[in-house]
């Protein structure tokens, strides 16, 4: 089903006003069924882009749902919706979003690090342990992995010569990374048998 919002120009209108006279939180949406305009995907994602500047990041996710919901590419609305969640401190929802998109594409190894640093904000660490575990599998030389998995077998006091191997494993991918200085740091003399 097709939603019927404000047309686009109206709406710029409307947010021109409500920052100048009355607060972005003040903007009201009319209903689909009042207007009778269709709005396109573009303009719902320039709308959400405009939400979430003025700090109404509830509407800005609806308004990039429904962009979904009309067809709109994931690859062009997923991003801004991850952003709206993060930025909104909405960990849960970005992860679970970012869950269903693995279903369909597991072997995206980049969302797969995402997903595990959200586990990590939600204080989730057997699953973040387990997707930094899936990235390192895939991807044997992809060195951020293994210096973020190396760190949460830290944190939770897991198999430490575990995550030694893994900033050992860092450190030679990535001799002089942005991490190097810190796993260095963090290496045992002795790798305890």
């Amino acid at each position: 089903m097709r939603y019927r919002l404000f047309s686009i120009s109206l709406l710029c209108s409307a947010l021109a006003l409500a920052g100048s006279a009355c607060g972005a939180s003040q903007l009201r949406a009319a209903e689909p069924a009042q207007q009778g305009l269709e709005v396109t995907n573009d303009q719902l994602i320039a709308l959400s882009d405009e939400l979430g500047r003025r700090g109404d990041s509830q509407r800005a996710a609806q308004y990039l749902l429904q962009a979904l919901e009309q067809g709109a590419p994931e690859s062009q609305v997923l991003p801004r919706l991850l952003n709206v969640y993060v930025r909104d401190r909405q960990y849960r929802l970005a992860a679970q979003r970012l869950e269903d998109y693995l279903r369909r594409r597991p072997n995206q190894l980049t969302v797969r690090l995402l997903l595990a640093a959200l586990y990590e904000a939600v204080a989730d660490y057997p699953r973040a342990v387990q997707q930094y575990n899936a990235v390192v599998k895939s991807d044997p030389k992809r060195a951020e992995a293994h210096f973020a998995l190396a760190n949460m077998l830290l944190a939770q006091g897991h198999d430490r010569a575990l995550a030694d191997l893994h900033f050992r494993t860092y450190l030679e991918l990535e001799p002089r990374g942005p991490y190097a200085e810190q796993a260095q740091s963090m290496l045992l003399s002795e790798v305890p048998q």
